[in-house]
């Protein structure tokens, strides 16, 4: 599903990201997100990643045949009516705590994503050094162009003056 994602240019923040602003408050039925947001009470954060790894794991084989929009279409309309029934979501709940779930690779995902992040913001500023860079350098050459084209009209004025 992850290759499928990427070879579609699919990323996690144009499903997931309203799944945890909200505990599923807008993916889910009523019902659903209401249960999700007592589990998210009782165990904590770890239980919304596995609810959103359990709506991937069930919907994994409608969507690797799908493309992007399809993919979006999907997760705006059909997950919200799929887990309306209390059986349905569930069994959406039930297969969440199967999720093998580790705290300590979860915490090394957030720390290489924070390094990432940090990595990116670093090119990104010295993307704009460069570029003010640059700028300035070609201001100066502008400068120094307009310069020696004085230079030399003032050249050639001497010599056709002498």
């Amino acid at each position: 599903l992850h290759t499928h994602f990427q070879t579609q240019c699919f990323h996690t923040s144009m499903y997931a990201s309203t799944w945890f602003l909200t505990l599923f408050a807008t993916g889910l039925s009523l019902p659903a997100a209401c249960r999700v947001i007592d589990l998210f009470l009782i165990d904590g954060l770890e239980v919304v990643f596995r609810v959103g790894i359990a709506i991937l794991q069930q919907a994994q084989e409608e969507l690797v045949d799908m493309d992007m929009e399809s993919m979006l279409r999907y997760f705006q309309k059909t997950v919200l009516s799929k887990y309306e029934s209390s059986g349905n979501y569930e069994s959406l709940i039930e297969t969440a705590y199967e999720v093998k779930y580790s705290s300590k690779k979860m915490k090394k995902i957030g720390r290489d994503y924070l390094t990432r992040k940090s990595k990116e913001t670093e090119e990104l500023i010295e993307m704009r050094r460069l570029r003010t860079e640059n700028r300035l350098l070609r201001q100066r050459i502008e400068h120094l162009e307009l310069e020696s084209a004085s230079l030399a009209d003032t050249l050639i004025q001497r010599q056709v003056n002498m």
